[in-house]
């Protein structure tokens, strides 16, 4: 599980200067709306710009394909990253972990250290239909963030 210094340097050009935001936009139709449907991507924009954070900040990469997006797991790398813990969830004394989930359950389960930009890597099962990661808050049993799956083509 450990991501080697290859898998990091891929996985941040791919989200270089992008910041994460709590909310997804998904506009792969080029409908102009969004993954919800309740807002147009102009307004989404705009809205989104005063939050500037997300709970926990989740980044994965399989190839060029990010979260979100689908490609063919077929001898592929699934690298992602866990951290940017906004300070509005952090408590001292409390547990954090990240579960990596596919269709076919947990593939693996780990602490993390909000104050760490933590990397993980696995080769990917391409009998699986996606992967998808959740940071949870173990002490106080509560999910805070999901983030978007990749799709096996």
């Amino acid at each position: 599980m450990q991501a080697t210094k290859q898998d990091i340097q891929h996985l941040n050009a791919a989200y270089a200067g992008r910041r994460v935001f709590h909310g997804e936009l998904h506009d792969h139709a080029k409908t102009g709306g969004t993954s919800d449907g309740r807002c147009t991507l102009e307004l989404w924009r705009r809205e989104m710009e005063w939050l500037e954070m997300d709970f926990a900040g989740i980044r994965m990469t399989m190839g060029d394909t990010k979260m979100g997006g689908q490609c063919d797991f077929t001898g592929k790398r699934l690298v992602f990253s866990v951290g940017d813990f906004h300070k509005s969830i952090l408590r001292p004394g409390h547990d954090y972990r990240v579960d990596l989930l596919s269709d076919k359950g947990e593939v693996f389960r780990c602490p993390v250290t909000p104050s760490e930009m933590l990397y993980f890597a696995i080769d990917a099962d391409p009998g699986c239909k996606y992967y998808w990661a959740e940071v949870h808050d173990d002490t106080q049993k509560l999910r805070i963030a999901i983030g978007n799956p990749i799709w096996n083509k």
